[in-house]
């Protein structure tokens, strides 16, 4: 089986060893981006976690602003019975 190979020129095989270290440089530099966009990505998932938190406190706040209000809504609508009840004196 080995008796088929040809041996390349000398050449030939500079030519094809420089190609495969040009290929290992930009593997090496597309695997250092890579590493580069999952760290942004880490960054990007922590913001998002935090403002999902801001948004559960926002709505929390607004349910309690929102049970607030009903309660001086309903005070207000006894406020103005008394009101409507209480004859206008002359």
């Amino acid at each position: 089986m080995f008796s088929k190979i040809k041996a390349i020129p000398r050449s030939r095989f500079e030519v094809l060893q420089s190609r495969v270290e040009v290929l290992q440089s930009r593997v090496e530099v597309l695997q250092s981006r890579v590493e580069v966009l999952q760290s942004r990505v880490e960054v990007l998932q922590s913001r998002v976690e935090v403002l999902q938190s801001r948004v559960e406190v926002l709505q929390s706040r607004f349910e309690v602003l929102q049970s607030r209000f009903e309660v001086l809504q309903s005070r207000f609508e006894v406020l103005q019975s008394r009101i409507i009840a209480v004859p206008i004196q002359m």
